[in-house]
């Protein structure tokens, strides 16, 4: 890619105010304007988020409208692709280093101390199977692994552990484990410096590749193809390829015979974890981290948060720095003033996410399903229901709900409701 051009940058600049009158002022605060220009060259922009939560949100829900919003006023765009400061790649690196590169991994992150439940337990076990192989040739039935679910539900702490069992048990055994983003960055930057066939051939020789965040690449074609031909030699030479997505292949947009190859070996769904296995987690963190916290103040939490261990963990991290700043006891009374925002949550308006989490968790299904478009009744019946309660218990409008189901047109919204029912 080129360098960032003046007009580019200052068009960016000038469409500031049309993003804040088309997405709402308090949408924009809160999603467009942390946004900055990175890179514009060949009909495509980068734009870099300051983490990944923001780059993913914006990706899924605002870049086809800012698209259209952008192709009114200037040089019509192909694409825009949103990447996140906090995993953008050293674009100077060998890739050579990638190899066995325990760096980018949470040291935290061991198998052991991944706690199995029924909604996580066919993920754990096929990852627990590919740690005890010992054989050169990876199991038949695991290769590819395809692991995917909703943030936060423990995709990646099973890939990282994988990797750390490598590293200890295993070092004879080669892998690299990257997201996909960082996947299409060296790639670039292999392009960039001539020097392709080494890339190629770094990342065709290893024993295990494991890529994070698949869905990342949708859109962008000649990573695709360039990770189809390394995915195809890998599994010629019978080597593991493992890789994560928020979606299932089928309801991935990516190319039909990436999502084909992606969904040949084991498809494992991580669903939203049930209570007991929340407390669960609960008591094994807090018995990690070594201070007592009211068995009711586990239960509450568990009961309050109940998408994404990620908060769930941040959230009893979150009380236990709290009495420990202010130098007291961890008790209820602590907890609620720790939790002030969580705790009220019954008196803030309903959102479409909290809808939608809710009717997820009740019918045992992700929310990657209920916004995907498959049309079996045990995926299309709740969200018929959830497209109704939106209608009726939010101030959306069709068209809002619509785009936050899965970009549905809004009529398929107005009918929930009789569907519904």
């Amino acid at each position: 890619m080129t360098s960032l051009y003046g007009e580019a940058e200052n068009a960016w600049e000038n469409l500031q105010d049309t993003f804040r009158a088309f997405f709402g002022t308090t949408a924009y605060r809160k999603w467009i304007r942390p946004l900055s220009l990175h890179e514009h060259a060949q009909g495509t922009l980068i734009l870099c988020a300051p983490n990944t939560h923001i780059r993913d949100n914006v990706c899924e829900h605002y870049v086809h409208s800012m698209i259209q919003l952008w192709n009114q006023k200037f040089v019509p765009l192909t694409a825009i692709n949103v990447i996140s400061v906090n995993s953008h790649p050293n674009m100077d690196s060998n890739p050579k280093s990638l190899i066995n590169n325990t760096s980018l991994l949470g040291q935290n992150s061991k198998l052991e101390k991944f706690i199995v439940g029924k909604s996580n337990e066919l993920a754990y076990s096929a990852v627990q199977r590919l740690a005890e192989h010992q054989q050169p040739h990876p199991p038949e039935n695991l290769n590819p692994l395809f692991i995917y679910g909703s943030v936060g539900l423990g995709k990646t702490h099973l890939l990282h552990a994988l990797c750390w069992h490598f590293a200890t048990q295993q070092p004879s055994k080669q892998f690299i484990y990257m997201s996909a983003e960082r996947f299409m960055y060296h790639f670039v930057s292999a392009i960039r410096k001539n020097s392709t066939v080494e890339f190629r051939k770094v990342f065709r020789s290893v024993d295990v590749l494991l890529v994070d965040d698949i869905q990342f690449i949708a859109g962008k074609e000649s990573t695709q193809e360039e990770f189809f031909h390394t995915f195809n030699t890998l599994v010629d030479q019978n080597k593991q390829i493992i890789v994560s997505a928020d979606k299932s292949p089928s309801e991935l947009g990516l190319e039909e015979r990436v999502r084909s190859r992606l969904g040949c070996g084991l498809v494992a769904n991580i669903y939203p974890a049930t209570y007991e296995l929340r407390l669960c987690i609960l008591e094994n963190k807090a018995a990690l981290i070594g201070t007592h916290i009211p068995r009711e103040a586990l239960e509450l939490l568990a009961r309050k948060i109940t998408s994404s261990i990620r908060e769930l963990e941040g959230a009893l991290n979150s009380i236990v720095a709290f009495a420990t700043l202010i130098g007291k006891p961890i008790t209820m009374d602590t907890v609620h003033e720790a939790l002030q925002d969580l705790i009220q949550t019954q008196s803030l308006p309903i959102t479409i996410p909290a809808v939608q989490k809710h009717i997820a968790e009740h019918f045992n299904i992700s929310v990657a399903d209920l916004l995907s478009h498959k049309r079996l009744r045990a995926v299309a019946r709740p969200r018929q229901i959830a497209m109704y309660l939106c209608r009726e218990l939010t101030q959306h409008s069709s068209t809002d709900i619509g785009n936050q189901f899965g970009g549905r047109d809004h009529t398929t919204v107005v009918h929930a409701p009789e569907s519904g029912k």
